[in-house]
């Protein structure tokens, strides 16, 4: 490992002001970012080829000791590809977000940026980890023992029609997506995931503390 925290990011207008906390953390942290956000890929050539540009980004992540999962929206169960993809690369993925990260994942495998009253403090034991291999491998080797196993085998729409039939009689009208989704019902504003965690963000950026309330 030649280099210490990636992040790919290509919503640069996001809900979460994930960028923000980003901004900060690189105060503390050497910290790449590639993709729309930043850096171009190295193989952006490959971009159509999903295959290729998979094996583009595994290569880049394998350079890096930690990646930064960190999701777009700060809501209920919301969690995207971002964690997934760390699985077949030996890197320490650091999470944020509003998902059971613990009820998904391996005890010791993962870091969550809400486990840190800041940044700076989430900085401090990276770096630490950064300069004790036998910790830092540790977590690798957890990582390592895990076995993915494939619960939902078989095509979406397969499965979206399996679930169908075996829930029939069980009806639910959502009369608005959006509503759904809302801060009031499933979704955090940025100033409540961050208040109390990592209050360096909230200092450097007030606005944060009413966004999209």
């Amino acid at each position: 490992k030649n280099a210490t925290a990636l992040w790919l990011v290509s919503n640069c207008n996001d809900t979460s002001g994930r960028e923000l906390y980003v901004n900060e953390l690189r105060k503390y942290l050497p910290v790449d970012v590639y993709g729309g956000c930043g850096l171009p890929l190295p193989c952006q050539q490959f971009r159509r080829e999903f295959k290729l540009r998979g094996g583009c980004v595994r290569r880049l992540m394998s350079r890096y000791k930690f990646y930064l999962s960190f999701e777009s929206s700060f809501c209920d169960g919301y969690l995207t590809e971002k964690i997934w993809k760390t699985f077949r690369v030996n890197v320490i993925p650091v999470v944020m977000g509003n998902a059971d990260y613990r009820g998904l994942l391996s005890p010791d495998t993962f870091i969550d940026v809400r486990d840190f009253g800041s940044p700076k403090d989430l900085a401090d034991y990276l770096h630490y980890l950064d300069e004790n291999d036998d910790a830092y491998n540790a977590i690798i080797h957890n990582r390592k023992s895990v076995k993915c196993l494939k619960v939902f085998p078989g095509p979406p729409h397969c499965l979206m029609c399996q679930h169908l039939h075996e829930f029939r009689e069980k009806r639910e009208v959502l009369a608005d997506v959006a509503d759904f989704w809302s801060p009031s019902r499933r979704c955090s504003t940025p100033g409540e995931f961050f208040k109390g965690i990592a209050e360096d963000v909230l200092k450097e950026n007030p606005q944060l503390r009413g966004r999209y309330v």
